[in-house]
């Protein structure tokens, strides 16, 4: 039998040209049955069965190479370091606070050393002073040079802290409280009552020949507000400084600091009198500059400070307590309440001296140590 040509078929959008240019396509010798398998066994491994190691065979390796690089790797670099960095934390920690525990033992020993290096040094120089005195004087000496640096550390710190009163930051209105502020506040309430015991002594009063709970508890009547004012500072200022601010209020912190501004006036009319030097001319100056100092850095400082937190959150002076909290307010009334008590009877004494400065026949003041008013 002679071979049967089949034309090609076209797809559908094939044009007659190109059926006509396709050329015939044998399926076989003989009978026509015959064809099936012909036609449709061979092309089965060309189209179909070659594709397959190629397309479908090597997308495993693809899967398979990430698996070892990006979660194989990161295990012990991410979680298996965490653990000396922990250890190094903690040891950190335990240094700072070793060097903390330095630095406030560092700052008990200037003021009580200091103390006691004027105790020794005074009398040499002015022979005819008693004990009192030259405790005396020791004490106002110690006292205005922790004035000087309070005041030279809220100044810095104040400063600092323009741009936003309530979030600025600065070391020293943390670390200075630390250093400073709470050691000096225990040596001076311990300064004071050698103060006031050998005052007593001089004077020959027979309970004042050694130290005794009766020396102390007089003490403290007699000077109960000035050691109030030291008991609530150490209590009251130093655990917010430190523990409740929450990183907040530097500025104030600050402000504070100033209000030791008038304590170096306050302690040089104190040792001009001592010296007999009352009725000179420094002596009136300096009188004119406490009365200034303690009003402007301990009086009006408080509004100024509302006035201040006011401006930064828009609102008026006189809205500003009722945004604070009552502890804060409280707390602020309590540190001013002395404030004003104080500043009256600076007043009071300053115009009693001013009295006896028009008098023709104004006789010498007498020492501190013989007139416990003055003190």
């Amino acid at each position: 039998m002679e071979p049967i040509a089949i034309p090609a078929i076209a797809p559908d959008d094939s044009s007659p040209d190109e059926l006509s240019s396709t050329g015939p396509v044998i399926v076989g010798e003989g009978v026509v049955d015959e064809s099936v398998p012909v036609v449709v066994g061979e092309p089965a491994p060309v189209v179909v069965g070659e594709p397959a190691p190629v397309v479908v065979g090597e997308p495993p390796p693809v899967v398979g190479e990430p698996a070892p690089v990006v979660v194989g790797e990161p295990a012990p670099v991410v979680v298996g370091e965490p653990a000396p960095v922990v250890v190094g934390l903690q040891a950190g920690l335990e240094e700072n606070k070793g060097r903390m525990l330095q630095v406030l033992a560092c700052g008990a020993v200037v003021f009580p050393g200091l103390f006691f290096a004027f105790r020794r040094i005074l009398p040499c120089v002015f022979k005819h002073w008693n004990d009192a005195d030259v405790v005396l004087v020791s004490e106002r000496l110690v006292s205005s040079i922790h004035a000087i640096m309070a005041t030279t550390a809220g100044a810095i710190v104040v400063s600092s802290c323009r741009d936003s009163v309530v979030n600025d930051r600065h070391w020293l209105a943390t670390y200075f409280v630390i250093w400073y502020g709470g050691p000096y506040m225990t040596y001076d309430i311990i300064a004071m009552y050698l103060s006031h015991f050998h005052r007593f002594r001089v004077k020959g009063h027979e309970d004042y020949k050694q130290h005794s709970l009766r020396t102390i508890n007089s003490f403290i009547r007699r000077e109960f507000l000035l050691v109030l004012h030291h008991i609530a500072l150490l209590t009251i200022l130093l655990p917010v400084t430190l523990f409740f601010r929450r990183d907040q209020g530097d500025f104030f912190i600050g402000c504070l600091f100033l209000t030791e501004l008038s304590t170096p006036f306050v302690s040089l009319g104190k040792i001009l009198i001592q010296l007999s030097l009352q009725n000179c001319w420094l002596h009136k100056a300096n009188g004119g500059m406490v009365l200034l100092t303690f009003f402007m850095c301990r009086i009006a400082l408080f509004p100024y400070m509302y006035w201040v937190y006011g401006r930064h959150y828009g609102i008026p002076l006189y809205s500003v307590p009722f945004h604070l909290p009552l502890s804060t307010n409280l707390g602020n009334l309590c540190i001013l309440a002395p404030q004003v008590y104080w500043f009256v009877l600076l007043c009071r004494k300053g115009f009693r001296l001013y009295q006896r400065s028009r008098m023709p026949d104004s006789s010498p003041a007498t020492p501190v140590t013989d007139n416990p008013k003055d003190d």
